[in-house]
């Protein structure tokens, strides 16, 4: 997954929302790059589909890589169950929805220099 030079800066299992979707997988951020390495889809509409269709195997692992020039702003919102970051990418929206753990070591590997970092 990663390029050669790159550093790993943290990993995580988490969910990650792209338009409407649900992936549960694994996040791997690095100084160049942000990875989603999507294991299930768990939107509702997947769910339902699995009620319906008798399905074998797990979901296609799907692989998103977003380079880090792309991410124009992150925010951190943290609720008292709800923890989630906001990335504004050139090519969209993304956030990555924690659950109820914390985002802050996420937010450490995310954070680089001059780039607008937001906590609410």
């Amino acid at each position: 997954m990663l390029q050669e030079g790159e550093q790993e800066r943290g990993k995580w299992t988490t969910n990650l929302l792209v338009e409407g979707n649900r992936m549960l997988g694994e996040l791997v951020i690095t100084d160049a790059h942000i990875y989603f390495k999507s294991q299930y889809l768990i939107s509702l509409e997947s769910v339902v589909r699995m009620g319906v269709f008798k399905q074998y195997g797990n979901d296609a692992e799907q692989m998103l890589c977003i380079p880090r020039k792309s991410v124009s702003r992150i925010t951190a919102e943290e609720k008292m169950l709800k923890k989630k970051i906001l990335l504004e990418t050139t090519a969209g929206n993304l956030v990555i929805d924690n659950g109820m753990m914390s985002v802050k070591a996420m937010m450490q590997a995310l954070e680089p220099e001059g780039l607008s970092v937001e906590r609410r």
